[in-house]
């Protein structure tokens, strides 16, 4: 997927509206591309939560574990954000991540938090 593709996805998903163009190229330029297929798994329960997860295209769903039962805590689709977020007290994934079907993710290293800001 070529970055002005991707622009053009951001600019139409509603979470980035009213976002600068040049602020989401850099975001684009500062994150990596995640390809998965069906049944993968983004992250597990316990994982650092460590990039922010920008859904470009497919969906996955949280499941997390009580009593020794899977249940479904959410969905995410395409145009949604996961992951880390600013400013959020979350360290660890609290669930385990399956992939529904092709998936397309934007990654963007925790790392980049205060240059983002």
């Amino acid at each position: 997927m070529e970055n002005n593709e991707i622009l053009s996805l951001l600019l139409n998903f509603k979470v980035f509206e009213g976002v600068p163009e040049e602020q989401l190229k850099w975001f684009i330029g500062n994150s990596e591309l995640k390809y998965l297929d069906e049944g993968e798994s983004i992250f597990k329960s316990g994982d650092p939560i460590n990039k922010i997860l920008v859904i470009l295209e497919g969906s996955f769903k949280i499941f997390i574990t009580a009593d020794k039962q899977e249940r479904e805590l959410t969905e995410k689709k395409a145009g949604e954000i996961s992951g880390f977020l600013p400013f959020s007290r979350a360290k660890v994934a609290s669930g385990t991540s399956r992939v529904i079907e092709k998936t397309t993710l934007l990654c963007l290293d925790k790392s980049y938090e205060r240059e983002m800001l």
